[in-house]
């Protein structure tokens, strides 16, 4: 839910609200920084994904969750095009990293023959963070400003943040024997058949 509060909330309504209105900046100016921030997230997608599979989801999605709050809350400090472009590059590798880690989380403790339910259950808080980041985030910057908006636009995740270091490691690394798998060291983890 976090995840997608934060793009449709601020990549797809505050940021061309805020460089438009806040900034100045003309429509190619404002899809110029957006080109910046999916170029960055495009980057960053395999190698965090990746890195996810062998080091573990918490190990990439904690400092991944932690940066898109700090970086999500820092554009609305933005004084120019220049730094928002800056900042919209930071936030797409920040969101670029975090965006496989919840599945991946999801698929590695849902029970078998729970995938449906399960999955739907993810897409539908995934669709209420859709529809309330934008009613939420225009309705703080009618109310508050830019800077407040996109400061409770971090809110979420910072909460998605603390839940994700409360829960131990999901990721089960296979051993050398073909049907075998390790847990690793945290407690709490049911066994996989």
């Amino acid at each position: 839910m976090a995840f997608y509060w934060v793009v449709a909330g601020g990549y797809d309504t505050l940021v061309p609200l805020f460089g438009r209105e806040g900034l100045g900046m003309s429509t190619v100016g404002v899809g110029g920084v957006f080109a910046i921030a999916v170029a960055a997230e495009f980057v960053v997608l395999y190698p965090a994904g990746s890195a996810s599979d062998r080091i573990g989801r918490k190990r990439v999605l904690l400092p991944a969750l932690a940066g898109l709050a700090i970086m999500m809350a820092a554009i609305g400090w933005a004084g120019s095009a220049v730094a928002l472009g800056i900042l919209m590059g930071l936030v797409g590798l920040t969101s670029g990293s975090a965006a496989s880690g919840p599945a991946a989380m999801l698929a590695d403790v849902v029970p078998e023959g729970g995938s449906g339910t399960a999955v739907g259950v993810f897409r539908f808080f995934g669709d209420l963070g859709f529809v309330l980041g934008p009613l939420v985030g225009g309705a703080a910057a009618s109310a508050f400003g830019f800077k407040a908006a996109f400061a409770l636009l971090a809110a979420p995740v910072v909460v998605a943040l603390l839940l994700v270091a409360r829960t131990p490691e999901t990721l089960r690394h296979r051993e050398g024997r073909a049907g075998v798998t390790a847990l690793d060291e945290e407690p709490g983890l049911p066994a996989r058949p």
